[in-house]
C-alpha cells in the first residue's frame, strides 16, 4: 500500500553540504516537522519518515527508503542541476529558488495525528473499556495508533490480556527529549495498538508525551485524565452512566470546544431526563454490554465482539468525525 504523505510526521535530512543541511532543516522546524539530530536514529524505511537527499543520492540509499521512496524521499541540490533527474522518481528542489515549495511540502509532512482524550464523568464510567475498542478500531482502519493510560488507578495492562505487566510510565520518566519514532518504536504493543500503560508522574509528563507520541503515529488515544483537564485534543469525550451523577459532573466541567457527551445505560435515570438535567442538547448513548465480566474471565478483549452497543458507538463516533 502506498505511503500517504498526510501521514508523514518526520524529516530525517541526510546532506554532506553543512550550509544547505542547515537550510533544510530550518524550512523543515518552521513548518513544523519533527527534524532529529541524529538521523540514524531513524530507520529511513519507517512510512512516517520523509527523509532528504543531497544531489546526488549516495548509492544504496534509496534501497534503504525501500518501496514507494518517490513519496518519502526528495532530493536537495544548492543549484540547478543541468544533469539526468535524480533516480526512482524523486523530485529535486533547488535552493533558495524552490524555498517556498520545499517548505510547503514540508508543511504536508507536518501534520500531527488526531488525539481522542476520553474522561470518565465518575468512576466506573467504562472509559478504558471504550478507549481500548476505539484504538482497535482504529487500528484496522489501517492506522498507527497509540493509547495512553494516564489515568491515577492504572487497569488498561490487565484489561489488554497480552499486555506487558510492566510500568510503561515507569520507563518513560521525566524525559524532557521524547523522540517520536524511538518512543513509539520501543513501546509494548496490543495487536498493532502501541500501548503506555501504568500511572504517570505527573499530568505534564503526560502531556509531553502525548505531543512526542503524535509525531509518531496518526492516532492517539488518551483514557483516564481527570475530566476537567485540559489537554489539547481533537475530540474530547466525557463519559458517565445515566443519572444524578453524571448530570451533576457536567454542570460542574469548564467549558471546552467540542467536547462530547457519552451517556451509558442503563442508569439510575433515563437518558431523556439525564439530559435535561444536563442541559446538553444531543449526547451519544452507550448501553452497557452483557457479560463483560465473564468474558473477560475467559479472555476476551474490547472489540471482540462486534455486533455490541460498544463496537455500534465507536464505528458511529468514527464516522462522524473528519480527522482522518
Amino acid at each position: 500500500m502506498s505511503a500517504s504523505p498526510l501521514t508523514i510526521r518526520t524529516v530525517v535530512v541526510r546532506i554532506a553540504d553543512p550550509t544547505l543541511r542547515t537550510a533544510v532543516r530550518e524550512l523543515a522546524e518552521l513548518a513544523g516537522a519533527h527534524v532529529p539530530a541524529h538521523p540514524w536514529d531513524v530507520d529511513p524505511a519507517d512510512p512516517n519518515c520523509l527523509t532528504v537527499f543531497g544531489d546526488p543520492p549516495a548509492a544504496g540509499a534509496l534501497a534503504e527508503v525501500g518501496a514507494f521512496a518517490h513519496e518519502r524521499a526528495l532530493v536537495v541540490s544548492a543549484e540547478r542541476a543541468d544533469g539526468p533527474p535524480p533516480p526512482g522518481g524523486l523530485r529535486r528542489f533547488v535552493l533558495p529558488a524552490d524555498a517556498e515549495a520545499l517548505l510547503e511540502r514540508f508543511g504536508r509532512s507536518a501534520q500531527h495525528a488526531a488525539v481522542v482524550n476520553l474522561a470518565g464523568l465518575h468512576g466506573g464510567a467504562g472509559t478504558t473499556w471504550l478507549a481500548a475498542t476505539l484504538a482497535r478500531y482504529a487500528s484496522e482502519q489501517s492506522l498507527r495508533v497509540t493509547l495512553i493510560e494516564a489515568g491515577p488507578h492504572p487497569e488498561l495492562g490487565e484489561l489488554v490480556a497480552d499486555s506487558p505487566a510492566e510500568d510503561v510510565w515507569e520507563r518513560i520518566g521525566e524525559a524532557e527529549d521524547l523522540v517520536p519514532l524511538r518512543l513509539v518504536r520501543a513501546l509494548p504493543a496490543w495487536g498493532s495498538v502501541r500501548l503506555i500503560t501504568g500511572r504517570p508522574s505527573s499530568l505534564e509528563v503526560v502531556e509531553r508525551t502525548v505531543a512526542a507520541a503524535r509525531q509518531a503515529c496518526d492516532v492517539v488515544v488518551v483514557e483516564g485524565l481527570p475530566v476537567d483537564h485540559a489537554l489539547t485534543a481533537d475530540v474530547s469525550l466525557a463519559i458517565g452512566v445515566a443519572g444524578w451523577r453524571t448530570a451533576r459532573a457536567w454542570l460542574n466541567l469548564p467549558a471546552i470546544d467540542g467536547r462530547q457527551l457519552i451517556v451509558r445505560t442503563p442508569g439510575d435515570l433515563p437518558v431523556v431526563e439525564t439530559l435535561e438535567l444536563c442541559g446538553a442538547p444531543a449526547a451519544h448513548t452507550w448501553r452497557s454490554e452483557r457479560g463483560v465480566a465473564r468474558d473477560r474471565r475467559h479472555g476476551g478483549l474490547p472489540g471482540d465482539r462486534r455486533s455490541t452497543g460498544t463496537w455500534r458507538l465507536v464505528r458511529s463516533l468514527w464516522n462522524e468525525w473528519t480527522l482522518w
